[in-house]
């Protein structure tokens, strides 16, 4: 019976150990992230950013 070997690399992160992979998929034209991506804008455009950032 053969085995699969996965490799992956556990980074240390702030808010605990984060695992890191090169075959991750891109959500960059995701259509579901675009849509959020494009309201968020509308929203910061409308309301602005808070004082002091």
């Amino acid at each position: 019976m053969s085995t699969i070997k996965r490799a992956a690399e556990i980074k240390p992160a702030p808010l605990g150990g984060a695992i890191v992979r090169n075959s991750v998929k891109s959500h960059a034209s995701d259509p579901v992230v675009l849509k959020k991506a494009e309201e968020a804008k509308a929203f910061f455009k409308k309301a602005g950013f808070p004082k002091g950032k």
